[in-house]
């Protein structure tokens, strides 16, 4: 795991320039700085590298025998010995023991094509010599960050959003739509980000500079929208078990051993099981909360290292976050995802953990609640729906539970939503909270803030809502964790997101999905391989007590500059209604506060 960066053009102190990015994101990769230079193509690139395979060997960047290939990668691609195999056959030689060489050989046999045979999560650019063109290229899921400016003929990329602006050479404007992002979804989404000047790469994209021409093109390579993506490396097995056996015995190629992020649910502990059979070396950990409400380490036994953090102070949590926090992210579970690395970072270079399952498998309550909303909506006149919504508002939200297991807030809550378009509600849900009407009154606009999901939610059924959480909601999860992670210069690996598991999920669509069992499909694996294994009643979110900060109102203030408030009076209302119990407006408030902070530590760039 790496981070990576280029500048393209004419630029003054290059060398400052370069080391200036490399510094400030060195986090991402302190084992080795890496650099190649072509002052007369005006192309210089540079990798920070945090070394899991082949410690020895794999410095960046890696160039090809004869000078015009040059690769700069951030990632693990999990199938590389079998390309490598596909490859040596076809007379290729490798020095190392790396995926990163198997990138190099992989584009000189394939081209821009070679992507699409990749299974893995990366970042990654290529300069072609002979070509005269730079390729950036981003997963399929969106796993690893990639961020670019192009102005005036110069171009500079980075993994790191903030390396850009620290440059100086480009303008901190915010991007006024990606506000709206914000605040809609908790994550501003590819290809903008919260800065006017500043884009990055969608998942499933690369990017192709001329420098000659001074151009940029962009394709997709695999758009998940569209289905799966068979190849020569991914054929259609129907096996389930065998492919969580296949696919998974590549997460742990490393040269050190794994820390598997363990909770009481069935995604991580699936892993756990299988990682046991396949007769895998790893350590499992957890997180444990004084308040017992967010505490589910009652609930799993065996934990090899447990990671108790009982305590959170945090004014200095909240200090970290803006000293450290690169992108903008409105995720609640960064907090304890980023204490939880911050423990462990002197005692693994990489986790495993179980994003992805949820989205995959049809896991996620909002699932059902979808297909209830338009059962009610059909046969509930709106009137009746405003009536009981009004009688529900007099009810006080109940702050000292767990919002998932409150019976009456999720009642409350259902129902103030529930008056949404229903392309609007997943947003709604696993978003900002804020309804259409909402967003009006703070951005002070009468449109229709969730068009662009309308063109999602093309048929209405589970699918078009798998599309959605896929796109505007595991993003904003990888990124939380990828964030979290590399800050503490440790990797993260996401077994659930295989291309074949991927592929699997996208063929047999909406008849993985069941009211009664979620998940049925991996559960029944898990009760083959452990049949002791009892499905936890209460499965926690893993998130930490944020109501609790939230009801600290002079912590708050403390913390917030209210110059940097983009709609105080909204901000004002909303928060007096969470305080008097009405309605729970925390992921709003939280995201108010997380863009107040970011801001607060972008004003001193």
């Amino acid at each position: 795991m790496c981070g990576i960066f280029g500048l393209v053009g004419n630029f003054r102190n290059t060398n400052i320039i370069l080391n200036k990015i490399s510094e400030s994101q060195k986090y991402r990769g302190p084992d080795q700085t890496g650099f190649y230079r072509n002052n007369e193509k005006k192309i210089f690139v540079g990798t920070n590298r945090l070394s899991v395979i082949d410690q020895k060997n794999g410095h960046q960047p890696i160039i090809s025998k004869d000078k015009n290939i040059v690769v700069c990668f951030n990632g693990v691609i999990y199938n590389f010995l079998k390309v490598k195999r596909f490859l040596e056959k076809k007379n290729f030689n490798f020095k190392t023991l790396c995926d990163t060489e198997v990138i190099l050989h992989a584009y000189i046999y394939w081209g821009e094509k070679c992507f699409q045979y990749f299974d893995g999560m990366w970042s990654v650019s290529i300069y072609d010599k002979k070509k005269n063109i730079l390729i950036l290229s981003r997963d399929y899921m969106g796993q690893k960050p990639l961020y670019y400016n192009f102005s005036k003929k110069n171009f500079i990329y980075s993994s790191s959003l903030l390396s850009i602006l620290k440059t100086g050479l480009v303008k901190k404007e915010i991007h006024s739509a990606s506000l709206e992002n914000f605040f809609k979804y908790s994550i501003v989404s590819a290809p903008n980000t919260l800065f006017q000047n500043i884009k990055q790469l969608k998942p499933g994209e690369y990017l192709t500079f001329d420098l000659s021409k001074k151009k940029i093109k962009k394709k997709i390579f695999w758009d998940i929208s569209k289905g799966p993506n068979y190849n020569i490396f991914f054929n259609k097995k129907k096996n389930l078990n065998e492919i969580l056996i296949d696919n998974f015995n590549n997460f742990t190629i490393a040269d050190t051993q794994p820390f598997l992020l363990l909770s009481s649910g069935i995604d991580s502990n699936l892993i756990k099981e299988i990682f046991i059979k396949l007769k895998k070396k790893f350590k499992s950990i957890s997180v444990s909360f004084q308040n017992k409400n967010y505490d589910e380490t009652k609930n799993i036994k065996k934990i090899d290292k447990k990671i108790l953090i009982k305590n959170i102070d945090y004014k200095n949590t909240l200090k970290e976050i803006k000293i450290n926090m690169d992108s903008i992210n409105g995720d609640p579970s960064f907090v304890p995802s980023f204490l939880l690395y911050k423990s462990i970072k002197n005692k693994t270079k990489f986790t495993i953990g179980g994003d992805g399952a949820d989205e995959l498998f049809y896991g996620y309550p909002t699932f059902k609640a979808y297909l209830i909303a338009k059962l009610i909506k059909f046969f509930v006149p709106n009137f009746l729906l405003k009536f009981i919504n009004k009688k529900l508002g007099l009810i006080k939200l109940d702050l000292k539970n767990h919002i998932n297991y409150s019976f009456t807030n999720k009642l409350k809550f259902f129902f103030n939503t529930i008056q949404e378009d229903v392309s609007n509600l997943q947003a709604v849900w696993t978003g900002g909270q804020l309804l259409n009407k909402d967003l009006s009154n703070l951005f002070q606009k009468d449109k229709n803030f969730f068009l662009e999901n309308k063109k999602i939610f093309k048929k209405g059924n589970l699918k078009d809502n798998q599309t959605y959480l896929f796109k505007n909601y595991l993003i904003k999860l990888l990124d939380k964790t990828d964030q979290a992670s590399m800050l503490n210069s440790i990797e993260h690996r996401n077994p659930f997101l295989t291309k074949e598991l991927v592929n699997y999920s996208l063929k047999k669509g909406e008849n993985l999905f069941n009211f009664f069992e979620p998940k049925k499909e991996i559960v029944d694996v898990l009760k083959v391989l452990n049949p002791k294994f009892l499905i936890s009643k209460k499965k926690l979110g893993f998130t930490f007590p944020l109501r609790d900060l939230l009801l600290n109102k002079r912590l708050v203030k403390s913390i917030m500059d209210e110059k940097l408030i983009y709609n105080k009076v909204f901000f004002d209302q909303k928060y007096d209604e969470f305080l008097k119990r009405k309605r729970d407006y925390s992921q709003y408030l939280w995201n108010e506060i997380i863009l107040n902070l970011y801001l607060q530590k972008v004003r001193k760039i």
